[in-house]
């Protein structure tokens, strides 16, 4: 596996810019101590923090062409920003396609990094966790993040998600049905 890390490493290298490339490094490292803390696979949110973000060095018209071919887009759908709607899901195609990636577990958490996904399993909860506590994010939330998840992943996850939405709802944008539907599963899992 270290070899095929290796290639996807440099691989990746060639196809994000800079700053992604390094924030993925980040995401990759901050997932394998969270698997690691909370007794998940390493190897796997390794490998699926560092391709999380993988679509991202497309091109605008090839996320809405992969977008509209993969059935994450129909033609009637308004994307006002398709790199952030559709990379999540189009990054574990990307995953798979171009970096041989056929384990379910990791392409379902790259695919579920964003929004979250109903049901959400342990390594989906990482990587989105890891991508949005990772060194480089700042804040007084992200720190409040950061200090749950060193004991409660449910919570800190729990957390990101209201986070976000609370950021999507200030700009004024439309929260997506499956963010809701993961909001309403992360309450009913938070209470039993």
């Amino acid at each position: 596996m270290n070899q095929n890390i290796e290639s996807i490493v440099s691989k990746l290298c060639l196809q994000l810019p800079v700053g992604r490339y390094t924030h993925s490094l980040s995401v990759a490292e901050t997932a394998r101590d969270l698997a690691i803390r909370f007794s998940c696979d390493s190897k796997k949110a390794y490998l699926a923090g560092l391709l999380h973000d993988c679509a991202t060095g497309l091109s605008y018209d090839r996320i809405l062409e992969l977008a509209l071919e993969t059935g994450l887009k129909s033609k009637d759908d308004i994307s006002i920003n398709p790199l952030a709607d559709y990379h999540a899901g189009l990054g574990a195609v990307i995953a798979g396609r171009e970096y041989g990636i056929n384990d379910d577990e990791i392409l379902n958490a790259i695919a579920a990094h964003q929004e979250g996904s109903v049901p959400l399993k342990k390594l989906d909860m990482i990587i989105g966790l890891a991508d949005a506590i990772e060194p480089s994010r700042s804040g007084e939330e992200i720190e409040k993040i950061r200090l749950t998840a060193q004991t409660d992943l449910l919570k800190a996850y729990l957390q990101k998600h209201v986070y976000y939405m609370t950021n999507i709802l200030k700009n004024v944008r439309p929260l997506s049905r499956r963010r809701v539907d993961v909001y309403n599963y992360l309450i009913q899992l938070s209470s039993i």
